[in-house]
């Protein structure tokens, strides 16, 4: 579990300082997307969200993920569950 909230400003800034801050896509747990404001924010900007259920995520994952390649844009995917 991340303690500490610095830890996706790390993240970031390391993204940025190899240039690929632009084009990230995080993977984070589903009740994330009720936090008010932050939640609808993160939607918009295509984070991926997981119920950690392996069975329901797994399909999830595979139609986002190849959607991401047909795109054929440059991303980082980045896990935080």
């Amino acid at each position: 579990n991340h303690q500490l909230t610095l830890d996706w400003i790390y993240v970031w800034a390391f993204l940025n300082y190899l240039g690929l801050a632009g084009a990230v896509k995080f993977i984070l747990k589903r009740e994330l997307l009720w936090v008010p404001l932050f939640g609808v924010g993160m939607k918009l900007m295509d984070f991926i969200f997981v119920r950690r259920n392996w069975e329901h995520d797994r399909l999830h994952l595979e139609r986002r993920v190849r959607r991401l390649a047909f795109d054929r844009l440059p991303y980082s995917l980045l896990i935080f569950p």
